[in-house]
């Protein structure tokens, strides 16, 4: 499973006017990562800290132009050339699967349709590379990003406990709660279903809500 192009992406999205969708360039680095500690200051804190130093993306992160593929991909999105977002994606190719960690977008931009990309391109990029699943890991601070995925056919599959840590106020850190969603391009004939023995009852009550058709 390889990363599809952006223009393979951008063929299968509309963009508002004025927005444009990129890869993530070398020279892109220094800006995203400044740009950054100003939309999201909670960032500072955290396993997504490591968004914030350029030396991650140069050492983890396929950048435009590279000839080594990774399984790490950044998407920048620019207004009018000035990027005013990134998603990252990361694939597992054994598996078959992509995942959204981050997506931000800087605060001029959250509104109308612009908010909706992120999902979006989750989604494309997963159809355009054949993906088996597609995983978001949403916040649950506010109930935003959880609505959008809804709406697009995701569904909530889990939440993680103390998964993370955030800074929930200024100088307050603290372990922060989030939710997996989840979206499932594979066909039902290469689902393997569990068998009820094979769940304890805690286990089943959780499937029979989250699979109530399967129960």
């Amino acid at each position: 499973m390889r990363w599809c192009t952006v223009d393979e992406l951008a063929s299968k999205l509309t963009f508002p006017e004025g927005y444009t969708l990129d890869l993530l360039s070398e020279s892109d680095v220094p800006y995203v990562t400044r740009a950054l500690e100003q939309w999201f200051p909670e960032l500072v804190v955290g396993s997504e800290s490591r968004h914030l130093s350029e030396d991650f993306y140069y050492r983890n992160v396929q950048l435009a132009g590279d000839a080594e593929e990774r399984d790490t991909i950044g998407l920048v999105l620019r207004f009018e050339g000035t990027i005013v977002g990134l998603m990252m994606l990361t694939k597992d190719a054994a598996g078959q699967s992509i995942t959204s960690r981050i997506g931000a977008l800087a605060p001029d931009h959250r509104k109308g349709a612009v908010g909706f990309l992120g999902v979006l391109l989750l989604e494309a990029a997963a159809r355009t590379m054949g993906a088996a699943v597609a995983y978001s890991i949403v916040t649950m601070k506010t109930k935003h990003q959880q609505v959008i995925a809804e709406r697009y056919g995701f569904q909530i599959v889990g939440i993680m406990p103390a998964w993370d840590i955030s800074m929930v106020e200024p100088g307050r850190p603290k372990r922060v709660f989030e939710a997996i969603y989840a979206k499932v391009y594979a066909p039902e004939s290469e689902w393997h279903f569990p068998a009820p023995e094979a769940m304890t009852k805690r286990t089943r009550e959780l499937w029979d809500f989250l699979f109530p058709q399967r129960s």
